[in-house]
């Protein structure tokens, strides 16, 4: 073939091209899917074929030479129904960690229940009995042990006490005798858990975890109605206005009879006879033991106060400032109230020559009461004129901070709450009979019982009697 007709072969426009195909107009080898394999109506021979077919269609033509690509649309994104959080899509090939729970956390190193030497565990502390044994250190002295001082509490007083010991032994489920108050290490415990032995300590547990009844509530508790000893008293004077009856820290009974002093003994029984009054005219009025229960006050009706030492059986000195009988006497620490039926009330510092330090002067009748407050701030009196007055603790002639009016008949039982020092209790006569509670910030009666007979207050460890 010559030049001229290679050239005019190849510039002629009208045969099929020759060349191989481009790259995107190659054929599949395979039909899509998982089928078995096919013979393809649309094969190209040619050693390339077309592999993108994912938008194209192809169309046969007569001439096996020619094929049509036809690019289909792009299918639009299917959107969800549920709105999805952007973000949220998982990376191919990471998995996401989860966060590890707070149990699964390590404990910071170091750190144990045992405390440390320095600072006590409050964990293994028995608060209750701590504070128990803080109560009797205070009572009975830092030195003191517990036989020691017994001698010197009431019968009442070793009542309450052996209750209360009772009460925490048995809530602890031991014997209660422990003596340390703080506690720095975690003991081992000497009665296993399922032990019979510790049997007492799930009794209490689970006694004090049942609900309370209605009628457990509501029990009131029976006073005895048999004395529990009786003493005899021939020539005791009758008279509603005279206090010749006190019990001391040391547990002795002072009795007034007649113008005779006698001293009787609860821990052995004894009876001394501790003094006369100087003519049978002349009777005792009133008795009042000093707290540490060494020194007792007798009043007389000839308007003498003596100071007499208990244990040695002497008389100490014999004070004069009154011009008719002492019915009533209250110590603060050194200082001796006496209340007279001149009406006025005289304050006397025992150690000093010139005793009469102070005199309250406001009642019209015969002082027939008289209590200080547990801080020794404040004298309440009590008087046959039906009224209540407070005194502070001063020199001088002072005058009441407060007045305090409403019963009917004389106060004579006057006592202060031993855990709200602004709460006085007060009793009347037979022509009040009744108990009124009054608050002593505000100068208001709280609360008033009518008791239908005449009143005398006693105070105990969780009240009146």
């Amino acid at each position: 073939m010559s030049s001229d007709a290679k050239l005019n072969d190849l510039i002629r426009l009208k045969q099929p091209p020759s060349a191989p195909l481009e790259r995107w107009q190659m054929l599949p080898t395979r039909q899509q899917g998982k089928g078995p394999r096919q013979a393809d109506p649309c094969h190209v021979p040619s050693p390339l074929r077309v592999r993108n077919t994912v938008n194209m269609s192809v169309i046969s033509t007569p001439d096996a030479h020619k094929v049509v690509l036809r690019y289909k649309k792009t299918p639009k994104a299917h959107t969800p129904k549920t709105p999805r959080l952007i973000g949220c899509r998982k990376t191919p090939g990471t998995a996401r960690k989860r966060t590890p729970p707070k149990s699964a956390k390590k404990k910071t190193p170091g750190r144990s229940p045992s405390g440390c030497r320095f600072i006590p565990n409050r964990a293994t502390m028995d608060l209750d009995y701590s504070a128990y044994l803080l109560r009797k250190k205070e009572e009975c002295g830092e030195g003191e042990e517990d036989g020691e001082n017994s001698d010197m509490l009431s019968p009442t007083g070793k009542e309450c006490r052996q209750a209360l010991l009772k009460a925490i032994s048995r809530s602890r489920g031991k014997s209660g005798q422990r003596k340390n108050v703080l506690s720095f290490t975690i003991s081992t415990p000497s009665v296993a858990e399922g032990s019979s032995l510790n049997y007492t300590a799930s009794m209490s547990n689970s006694i004090s975890s049942q609900p309370i009844r209605s009628s457990q509530r509501k029990r009131v508790r029976r006073l005895p109605t048999a004395a529990e000893k009786v003493l005899d008293a021939p020539g005791l004077v009758d008279d509603y206005y005279l206090n010749v009856l006190d019990w001391g820290k040391n547990n002795v009974l002072a009795i007034g009879l007649g113008s005779s002093v006698f001293l009787w003994n609860a821990n052995n029984g004894s009876v001394n006879h501790l003094t006369d009054m100087g003519s049978e005219e002349e009777y005792v009025a009133s008795l009042s033991w000093a707290a540490n229960g060494k020194y007792l006050a007798v009043g007389s009706s000839d308007s003498a106060i003596q100071l007499w030492d208990v244990a040695k059986e002497r008389r100490i000195r014999v004070i004069r400032s009154h011009s008719d009988r002492i019915g009533v006497m209250a110590w603060n620490s050194h200082t001796l109230a006496s209340g007279s039926r001149d009406a006025s009330i005289h304050n006397h510092d025992v150690r000093m020559s010139s005793h009469c330090v102070a005199q309250y002067v406001h009642h019209k009748l015969e002082v027939c009461s008289l209590k200080w407050s547990p801080d020794g701030t404040k004298l309440a009196s009590g008087s046959n004129d039906n009224l209540v007055c407070l005194w502070p603790s001063g020199s001088g002639i002072l005058e009441p901070q407060t007045v305090l009016a409403g019963h009917q008949a004389a106060v004579k039982a006057v006592s202060w709450c031993p855990w709200r020092s602004n709460l006085l209790a007060t009793g009347g006569g037979s022509n009040d009979r009744c108990i009124k509670l009054w608050n002593v910030s505000l100068g208001k009666c709280v609360e008033s019982i009518e008791t239908q007979s005449q009143v005398h207050l006693a105070p105990t460890l969780f009240g009146l009697l």
